[in-house]
């Protein structure tokens, strides 16, 4: 009995419970949930904030979040949060970027409202962190100049806001949007930097920002001045040259560079030389002669270049000289010649310096007067010009030979001539002194063939005055006869036909000048041992008269 009240007892609760159950059931009311998060995209590093609604904003209770990464294939839990007015929010931080994050929300009902899940996931993409790229360097500037210092960020959501500061803060003015930021400077200043701030992540938290660093700097110095140049020397002849040197630039800012530029006459600057604060003009002798211009550009570090102020340099024509006459030159002792230097190019002042055989001679003359004894000599002129870099131009050498006049003395026995064969300067004088010895007499005397009178047998001079050419001075001596000769027989003679008929004349007769060609024959008597010159003289009809001097027909006899 007491069982059967147990029973009775415990269906009665159980039916209590359902009906109870029942009433419940049939209070409740149906809810829409839906899920959407606080920021997205955001940047790694970042937190967003995941809200689930429900439809109900008496709804009490929890919601569940879950998360996928591979599009809703499978989901995760990521935890619960509490609903309070319709509203349950969960913060997640991304652990990796990426742009395949959904989020869904679980609402877990009440007494009053049924439970239900969010029907469209909430989709989040994840950018990499904002970076720097490109850094902001140190600036030096001239005086007046500017420099603009420029960054860059990479990353994050691409949309950008930039603010410059300096030690003392924000610089006015210094800010702006995008991915670059630039900022102009016109002084010099120091601990500079730039913060890009992520402007893409809504209210992603912490805000997302990158900021240069090392701080940089700008530093000022002075305006670059141009150097002055100078060429030396200023006036050159064609084939010298002329170095060009600037002043030492120390202002602006270092290092430098260097670019010289040339103008020939009549032309414009064209860029020459190398790198350098120094240029030769090195000229040749087809160089254009007149003024050449010359310009130094002097570039910093900064980028400011100046220009020096042109200079010129003049370029004369090359300096030559010629002698006249050009030989070869022949001349007697005592005999002189003129010599001439013509010059041409050059600047200035001619000099001129006469050279014989390489040793000097003369004066400062474009002339020379050449006088010298016998030899083979070498003349030749140096000019030499007035320009700062004089020039020397040698002249062509002219050949002398200078010969000694002489006059050659022949004679025969039995007498002196005195002083014999000699030298004599040309245009000199030379008197000779024909002196026979005892017992004789000056037979005859020729100069240069040519017969000389002999007023003085017994002894008499001979003058040369003016000596322009080589002589010969011949005299003959002969003995004077004692006692008159012994009449001999008459020698055959063989006749020789000639056209003027022999003359005889006396020892003191002179002969005339003798045709070319004098034949004459000794031939031997047949009877006795005696000799007969026998002189044929050939000429031409009418021309000469010819003095015939017969000096003798010597007939000797021995008789035993």
């Amino acid at each position: 009995m007491k069982k059967q009240r147990i029973l009775i007892i415990a269906f009665l609760i159980s039916l209590s419970i359902c009906a109870l159950a029942s009433m419940q059931a049939k209070a409740q009311t149906s809810t829409i949930t839906s899920v959407s998060l606080s920021s997205s995209p955001i940047d790694l590093g970042q937190s967003v904030t995941i809200t689930a609604t429900v439809n109900a904003s008496a709804a009490t209770g929890n919601a569940t979040f879950g998360f996928s990464t591979d599009s809703g294939a499978s989901w995760s839990t990521l935890g619960s949060s509490p609903i309070s007015a319709g509203n349950a929010t969960f913060p997640y931080t991304p652990a990796a970027i990426g742009s395949t994050y959904e989020f869904n929300a679980t609402y877990n009902g009440d007494q009053n409202y049924l439970n239900s899940t969010s029907s469209t996931p909430a989709s989040l993409t994840v950018d990499s962190a904002p970076s720097i790229s490109l850094e902001p360097s140190s600036a030096t500037i001239d005086s007046s100049q500017s420099v603009t210092l420029t960054s860059t960020v990479t990353g994050g959501t691409g949309s950008f806001s930039w603010q410059w500061y300096d030690y003392i803060g924000p610089i006015s003015g210094a800010s702006g949007t995008g991915i670059t930021a630039t900022c102009a400077f016109l002084a010099a200043d120091t601990g500079i930097y730039v913060i890009f701030t992520d402007t893409g992540t809504g209210s992603a938290t912490p805000t997302a920002t990158a900021a240069s660093s090392p701080t940089v700097a700008v530093t000022v110095n002075s305006a670059l001045v141009a150097p002055s140049v100078t060429p030396t020397p200023g006036v050159i002849d064609e084939g010298q040259t002329s170095s060009l040197t600037s002043t030492a630039v120390s202002t602006g800012t270092s290092p430098y560079t260097y670019q010289w530029f040339e103008m020939a006459p009549g032309g414009s600057y064209v860029s020459v030389g190398s790198n350098s604060a120094s240029f030769n003009f090195a000229s040749s002798v087809s160089t254009a002669t007149g003024s050449w211009g010359f310009i130094l550009q002097v570039t910093d570090d900064t980028g400011a270049a100046v220009n020096s102020t042109a200079v010129l340099v003049t370029v004369d024509s090359a300096l030559t000289v010629s002698v006249a006459p050009v030989g070869p030159v022949t001349l007697d002792v005592g005999q002189s010649q003129t010599f001439t230097a013509s010059a041409s190019g050059g600047s200035g002042t001619l000099a001129y310096q006469w050279y014989l055989n390489g040793s000097s001679v003369g004066v400062d003359s474009d002339t020379y007067v050449f006088s010298e004894a016998a030899g083979l000599y070498s003349v030749t002129c140096t000019v030499t010009d007035s320009a700062s870099m004089p020039a020397s131009a040698v002249s062509n050498a002219v050949s002398v030979t200078v010969n000694q006049l002489t006059i050659m003395v022949t004679q025969t026995a039995d007498g002196v001539v005195s002083p014999g064969t000699i030298t004599v300067n040309y245009g000199g004088n030379q008197t000779f002194t024909i002196t026979p010895t005892a017992g004789c007499y000056i037979a005859s005397i020729t100069v240069d063939d040519n017969p000389v009178a002999v007023t003085t047998p017994s002894g008499q001079t001979v003058s040369f005055t003016n000596v322009t050419v080589t002589s010969t001075l011949s005299v003959t001596f002969a003995s004077t006869p004692t006692t008159t000769p012994t009449p001999s027989p008459s020698p055959t003679v063989t006749p020789v036909p000639i056209s003027t008929p022999l003359t005889t004349a006396t020892p003191a007769q002179i002969s005339t000048s003798f045709p070319t060609s004098t034949p004459f024959s000794i031939k031997p008597l047949a009877s006795e041992p005696s000799f007969e010159l026998v002189l044929i003289v050939v000429t031409t009809a009418a021309e000469i008269i010819i003095i015939l001097t017969v000096i003798a027909v010597v007939r000797i006899r021995r008789k035993t």
